[in-house]
Formats: C-alpha cells, structure tokens, sequence
C-alpha cells in the first residue's frame, strides 16, 4: 500500500510511468571499454607477473613466440600456463567465425560481441552441422556399436561379465 507520503514523492519529482526511456544517441564521456580497461592494467602490472609476450621488446612489430613447446617461452602470458593459453586460443577460434570494425566503441562493456544483425553464412551453417556431427553422431554411434558388440555371444565373456554388472 502506497502511503500519502510516496504519492507526494512521485508527485513532486516528475515521475511518469508513461514515459518512454530516454534514447542516448552518443555517450560523450570517453571511457574505456572493459576489455581495453583490462589491457591497460596488464601493462602496469608487476614485471614479475608478466609473460613473454607482455615484455618490451626492440621490435616496434609483434614478435613470434612461436608455438612449440621448445621455442616458446613460458609463461607467454603472466598468471596462465601455456597449455591453458593454446586451450583458450583454440577454443577462440572455433567460436568467431568472423570480426568487423564498428566505428563507435560499446558503452563499457566487452568489445566483442555478437552483433545483433548479423549475416547468415553458409560456411558458418557449415561449421556448425559439422561440429554437431563429430561430437554428437560420432558418439552415438559409437555407443551403439559398443552395445551391440555387448549384447552379442560371439565374445561371450565380455558379454557374461556386461550381464553380470545389469
């Protein structure tokens, strides 16, 4: 129940319920995304905790680190394992099919996401039927085949010892 007091509050401070949101066409204050916000505290952390690829080098040009286990550096980057970087990078790739530039930065937030009017891609359609096919059909069918071979007497001891677990 509303008291007398929140009605002359909503009264008195130009509240409408009816009112549509106000629309910002353009934010003005010139902050950081999250992502760059990340970035810059990398580069002013502790040189202990940073990797190889975090380093000042001579080059003014990206370095190669290479990718093998023998040439590359460890750690690439500071506070994460190589194997849980490759890990990441991989699963990275398989995900972002494609990136484009947008002209105006998204308000404090991450700056890759999915845009809302995106094109349909046959090759995207593509990757995806076939992922689904060597994760999903492959094992089904290769748990059938393994319950199949269970069931049948050709191998009867792997067959007495499945029906002995049932």
């Amino acid at each position: 129940m509303a008291t007398l007091q929140d009605e002359e509050l909503l009264q008195s401070s130009n509240f409408s319920t009816e009112s549509e949101p106000e629309l910002v066409e353009r934010y003005e204050q010139e902050a950081p995304t999250a992502s760059h916000l990340l970035a810059e505290e990398s580069k002013h952390a502790d040189l202990g905790d940073k990797g190889a690829s975090q380093m000042q080098h001579d080059h003014s040009e990206v370095r190669d680190l290479g990718w093998n286990d023998e040439q590359s550096p460890n750690p690439v980057v500071g506070g994460l394992d190589n194997a849980e970087l490759w890990t990441l990078i991989r699963r990275f790739d398989k995900q972002v099919f494609r990136v484009k530039r947008i002209d105006e930065p998204p308000l404090g937030q991450l700056d890759l996401n999915i845009a809302e009017d995106e094109d349909f891609s046959p090759d995207k359609l593509r990757a995806q039927l076939e992922r689904f096919y060597m994760i999903v059909v492959t094992n089904l069918f290769s748990f059938w085949k393994h319950i199949i071979r269970l069931r049948s007497w050709k191998e009867y001891q792997r067959t007495s010892a499945f029906l002995a677990l049932e």
